[in-house]
């Protein structure tokens, strides 16, 4: 059986360029209770705060999964066209 997890993991490892984690846009997944963190042992992407969608009545957004977004070359694509290393970002901060 084909599944998405199945696409994502390959038998040798193959550095990526510009890791989601590591960008600024980058939003980690957060549970609602910390019990549940504890008990779940899944690993779950989180979401990428340049790309999502705005509710016109409420004005709610729901950003789109980061690896989504990596996946489709629309967005951010396989080499991160939007991608922003958090690192840089501070130290232009800091000068």
């Amino acid at each position: 059986m084909y599944t998405m997890t199945s696409r994502l993991f390959s038998s040798f490892i193959v550095k990526v360029k510009n890791p989601c984690i590591t960008c600024i846009n980058y939003i980690p997944y957060r549970y609602s209770d910390p019990y549940l963190e504890i008990e779940d042992s899944r690993v779950i992407p989180g979401k990428c705060s340049v790309f999502g969608k705005q509710h016109y009545v409420t004005g709610f957004v729901e950003r789109d999964d980061a690896l989504l977004c990596r996946l489709n070359e629309n967005q951010c694509g396989k080499e991160g066209k939007h991608y922003l290393d958090i690192l840089e970002f501070e130290k232009k901060l800091i000068k």
